[in-house]
C-alpha cells in the first residue's frame, strides 16, 4: 500500500465516526466489559434489522438464575458542533424521603429491564439500596428534558443516536427477558450516547431570568419520547473525556447487579411464577 493511499484513508477515517467507536470499545474492554461491536437488533416498532455501534455486557449465572447488565452505546463524532442539553434542577437528589418517594419511583421507572429485573429494582428502591446502581437519573444536579446540536443546519444527530441506543436496549430486553428452559433472567439495560464534542447544560435561572450555559462531562435525559408503547426512559450522554470514569462506575455497578444471591432472587421469582415444584 502506498503512503499516499494510506494518508488519504487515514484522513478520511478521521472525519468519520469509526475511530471514536473503536476507541470507546478499547476503553470498555480495558474496564472489564464484554464488548460486541456493530451488533444488530430488531427494531421493536418496524421489525427491521438495525445496527448499534456497541453492546457492553456483564453476565453471571447463580443457580437457576441469569443476571445481565448491558449498555447499548451509540457513538457520534461531530468535532465542531457541541451538543446542548436542556435541563431543569433535579429536586430528587440522593435522599429518599416520604415527600419525594412517588417522584423518585417515577424517575426510577426510567430504567429498562425485564419484569423480574424491574421487580428487583423496585425492591431495591423501597429498601433504599440503589446506591450501587449506576447510572441513575437522580445522581446529577440537573436533569435533561431535551437535547439538540448547536450550529447544525440539517438532520438531528442527537435524536437519531438516542433512538438507536434506546431501541436496541428495548429490543434486547424484550427478546431476552422471558424465562427460558435453562435459566430465569434478570435484565438491566441502559442506552448511552458517546460524543467527541463539548456537552453544554442549558438551564433557566428564575433569579436572574437568564439562561445559564455550563460545560459538563456527562448528562442524563429523562426522555419522554414514546417507543413501542414505552415512554419515560433514562438516556445518558457522555463525552469522550469522561468515558473512563463513567465506564468504571458502570462496571462496578454491573458487578453488584450480577452478584445478587439466590435468597434475594427466589422470592421475586416465586411472586411471579409461584412456588417451585418439589424435586
Amino acid at each position: 500500500m502506498s503512503q499516499s493511499l494510506e494518508f488519504r484513508v487515514l484522513d478520511w477515517l478521521t472525519k468519520q465516526g469509526f475511530p471514536l467507536e473503536m476507541e470507546v470499545a478499547s476503553i470498555a474492554k480495558a474496564t472489564g466489559f464484554e464488548v460486541s461491536q456493530s451488533d444488530y437488533y430488531l427494531d421493536p416498532e418496524s421489525g427491521d434489522a438495525r445496527e448499534i455501534d456497541l453492546v457492553l455486557s456483564v453476565h453471571s449465572y447463580i443457580g437457576n438464575f441469569s443476571l445481565s447488565y448491558n449498555l447499548f452505546v451509540e457513538c457520534k463524532s461531530s468535532r465542531d458542533k457541541p451538543w446542548l442539553l436542556f435541563c431543569t434542577p433535579n429536586e430528587i437528589g440522593e435522599e429518599l424521603t416520604r415527600e419525594n418517594r412517588l417522584q423518585f419511583i417515577d424517575v426510577e421507572s426510567a430504567f429498562i429491564s425485564n419484569e423480574l429485573g424491574g421487580n428487583l429494582l423496585l425492591q431495591s428502591t423501597f429498601n433504599q439500596n440503589l446506591t450501587n446502581l449506576f447510572p441513575r437519573l437522580n445522581t446529577q444536579p440537573l436533569l435533561g428534558y431535551g437535547i439538540t446540536q448547536a450550529f447544525a443546519v440539517a438532520g438531528d444527530a442527537p435524536f437519531k443516536a438516542m433512538m438507536s441506543a434506546t431501541k436496541a436496549a428495548l429490543s434486547h430486553t424484550k427478546r431476552m427477558g422471558t424465562m427460558g428452559l435453562l435459566s430465569i433472567p434478570f435484565l438491566f439495560s441502559t442506552p448511552v450516547v458517546v460524543i467527541d464534542v463539548s456537552l453544554l447544560a442549558v438551564s433557566f435561572s428564575s433569579d436572574t431570568n437568564e439562561l445559564n450555559i455550563a460545560e459538563i462531562p456527562s448528562g442524563s435525559l429523562f426522555w419522554k419520547h414514546v417507543i413501542d408503547g414505552r415512554s419515560r426512559i433514562g438516556v445518558y450522554i457522555v463525552t469522550k473525556q469522561a468515558l473512563p470514569e463513567f465506564f468504571a462506575k458502570c462496571y462496578a455497578s454491573a458487578r453488584w447487579w450480577t452478584s445478587q444471591d439466590e435468597e434475594t432472587l427466589e422470592p421475586i421469582r416465586a411472586k411471579k411464577y409461584g412456588p417451585r415444584n418439589p424435586q
